[in-house]
């Protein structure tokens, strides 16, 4: 027979055992809702990605497709009635001052009214006193407008008088100008019109035409290289910006480019272009996709922070304010609170507002 004593001591341990097991099924139990809790908490909470904060300039370059455009025109008209005998230039076509641009049939038809060569003197006069005038004038834009008519009268007189020189030598009318040919109302075989008929032509080489928008409009100045690309490849002809424009109602700019093209262009056609440019160094630069604006011109970030909870170490979505400086397609450079350790909410399953409890998208 057991004694009293073990008796007492067998049922003591038992007794031990079946709390020691209730214990353990209770903390199993405990930390098994502990675990679904945190895995329901989780599953409500949005899944984000990061990035970081970095250092280094923005490229600020502007790109797009613009078009060929006719620069100043002047209408170039026939001096005399007369049959022509040929024509050699069309529509679209460059010309160079020296080359041919029509003929007067001479067959049956000697000399003309006589043009005196002291017109086109008494121009050149005109252009050379406009000029000086241009240097002594208040009114800068008047005097640039004075100038430009004088060349205009000049370009005018010497097409007359050339078209004297030809019938005294064949005949052949030749360009004192370079520029494109815009329009032509000149045939073979077609009698020209005194005063009316002729050819309508863009002086100098084809601008182009480019729309741009207000943002990146205000990254262009005046002198800008612009490079020319056919099929994504660079041309080798480059122009430069000479001229911007007041915003229009699309808060759109035109910004004309000129220079030498190179090859031959079609007033009309589509031309792609860039202008490459680089910012100077930014100490803060975060993602592109981590900047978020609020009201107006105010800007924001989520920053990842630590907080302890009941169910352990959480992570919070925390609202940093920051001052935009500049951006390109890929990274902004702002001025704010931010460390380089910082982890950025850069996209996100649903949307969060500051103190927003998250998960990392990435997370196991």
């Amino acid at each position: 027979m057991m004694s009293e004593e073990k008796q007492t001591e067998a049922k003591e341990r038992t007794f031990s055992r079946k709390v020691g097991r209730v214990l353990i099924w209770f903390f199993a139990v405990m930390l098994l809702l502990t675990f679904l809790s945190r895995a329901a908490s989780d599953a409500l909470k949005a899944k984000v990605s990061v990035g970081y904060t970095s250092t280094g300039s923005l490229d600020l370059s502007v790109n797009g497709t613009g078009k060929w455009a006719s620069g100043e025109s002047l209408f170039f008209t026939t001096y005399f009635t007369r049959r022509i005998a040929k024509v050699f230039v069309k529509p679209g076509e460059s010309v160079q001052e020296g080359d041919p641009l029509f003929a007067y049939d001479v067959s049956t038809v000697t000399g003309g009214k006589d043009v005196s060569k002291q017109k086109v003197a008494a121009a050149e006069r005109a252009l050379e006193k406009a000029k000086t005038l241009l240097k002594e004038q208040p009114d800068s834009a008047y005097a640039a407008s004075t100038v430009e008519n004088a060349e205009q009268s000049l370009l005018l007189a010497r097409f007359t008088y050339e078209q004297y020189v030809a019938l005294q030598n064949g005949g052949v009318v030749r360009a004192p100008f370079s520029g494109t040919v815009i329009a032509c109302d000149l045939a073979a075989g077609k009698a020209s019109v005194s005063g009316t008929s002729g050819l309508e032509v863009a002086l100098g080489t084809p601008q182009l035409t480019m729309q741009i928008p207000k943002k990146e409009a205000e990254r262009i100045t005046i002198g800008d290289e612009i490079t020319l690309l056919r099929d994504g490849k660079q041309e080798d002809q480059t122009l430069s910006v000479r001229s911007i424009s007041a915003l229009d109602a699309n808060d759109t700019v035109t910004v004309i480019g000129g220079g030498n093209g190179g090859t031959e262009r079609e007033i009309g056609a589509s031309q792609d272009w860039k202008i490459r440019k680089k910012s100077g160094q930014y100490d803060t630069c975060v993602p592109l996709e981590a900047l978020r604006q609020g009201g107006g011109d105010t800007y924001y970030v989520f920053v990842i922070r630590e907080k302890s909870t009941i169910l352990g170490t959480e992570l919070m979505a925390v609202q940093v304010d920051v001052n935009l400086l500049a951006h390109d397609d890929k990274r902004a450079a702002v001025d704010g609170e931010l460390t380089s350790e910082d982890r950025l909410v850069t996209a996100c399953s649903k949307e969060i507002v500051d103190g927003d409890l998250v998960v990392l998208q990435n997370a196991e």
